[in-house]
């Protein structure tokens, strides 16, 4: 486990968070991986509180960008995998 992921989690959900003002942003999960290629990776997961269709597209097409930005300003250069849920599909697959 990296000893910076408490700084990387700040940094991303920071960045997620100014990405995304429009829903409000319930929990961001970031775990650190290796890929098939033996490349380090960060899967991030955003939990959101609204509807799939609430989600600024530009925004999401954009974000593994503006991520790869911030990681980068602290050389960090793993290469982020991000995922979104809204909370009321989280709340529903832990209820099945």
């Amino acid at each position: 486990m990296r000893d910076d992921m408490d700084r990387i989690e700040t940094l991303i959900r920071s960045r997620i968070e100014e990405d995304f003002t429009n829903v409000p942003i319930v929990r961001v999960d970031v775990k650190p991986d290796t890929d098939e290629d033996g490349e380090d990776i960060l899967w991030v997961r955003v939990i959101f509180d609204g509807q799939p269709a609430d989600l600024d597209r530009r925004a999401v097409l954009k974000s593994i960008g503006r991520l790869r930005d911030v990681l980068e300003d602290i050389d960090v250069y793993d290469f982020p995998v991000i995922s979104f849920a809204s909370l009321a599909d989280v709340h529903a697959a832990s209820s099945a």
